[in-house]
């Protein structure tokens, strides 16, 4: 795999990672960075749409109780979500070893791999909403001394700069779990290797002890929950 062909896929991601994450809160907000759409664009992007699936069924049911709704600001579950696929297809283009056999392996060694930058996004979602309120202030001056002309420079100034960020930190992330996966798969041995491929198949189950400490209505969550784990091991089996 030549240096072009992995630089190309991770300016796309980087792009698909700005604009998923505009939609969490900023613009449309159409769901699209929710772990399952996420992470099937990314796979898309990167090559292999499968893979981008059953990640996005894994961190769906991971996170499925975690919204940023009102002045909330969870873990950035999207950005997981781009890098975990993006990072397992490169992985598996890169490395050639009898471990790539098994891709639910290499996903969940992606999910462990990239589980903190979730939290490097919601520090990073924080400042941007501190910028915001800063914005906003300005805005209120403005209006008050009867000049609303600038009011949408600030929106569309506040939406460059948080799709800026993510640009570069959803490119940053790919590269570094990748290159970081082609660097510790060669090196886990076998019995390590069959932990991973139960861990990959266990998330789901973290999804539903998070759930239930939540405190969420059982109906729709069980009806969800199982529709997912059908597809998602179906999906597992064909792999």
């Amino acid at each position: 795999m030549s240096f072009h062909s992995f630089l190309v896929p991770c300016m796309f991601l980087g792009i698909a990672g700005a604009f998923l994450h505009l939609d969490r809160t900023y613009v449309l907000q159409v769901m699209i960075s929710r772990p399952l759409i996420a992470s099937t664009i990314a796979g898309a992007i990167a090559g292999d749409v499968v893979i981008g699936l059953t990640a996005g069924m894994a961190l769906e049911l991971l996170w499925l109780g975690i919204q940023p709704l009102g002045t909330s600001i969870p873990p950035h579950d999207t950005l997981v979500s781009l890098v975990v696929p993006s990072a397992a297809i490169l992985a598996l283009r890169f490395v050639d070893t009898p471990q790539m056999s098994t891709p639910t392996g290499v996903i969940a060694l992606s999910i462990l791999l990239s589980l903190p930058l979730a939290g490097v996004g919601r520090v990073v979602d924080i400042r941007l909403r501190k910028n915001n309120g800063a914005l906003l202030a300005e805005v209120k001056e403005e209006i008050g001394s009867g000049d609303i002309t600038p009011v949408a420079k600030k929106v569309f100034k506040s939406i460059g700069i948080g799709g800026a960020w993510f640009f570069v930190i959803s490119c940053a992330s790919v590269v570094l779990i990748s290159s970081l996966m082609t660097y510790v798969i060669p090196v886990i041995p076998d019995r390590l290797w069959a932990g991973f491929q139960v861990i990959g198949l266990s998330i789901p189950i973290f999804g539903v002890v998070s759930m239930v400490a939540a405190g969420e209505s059982p109906v729709g969550f069980v009806v969800s929950f199982l529709t997912a784990c059908a597809a998602l091991f179906l999906i597992v089996g064909v792999m």
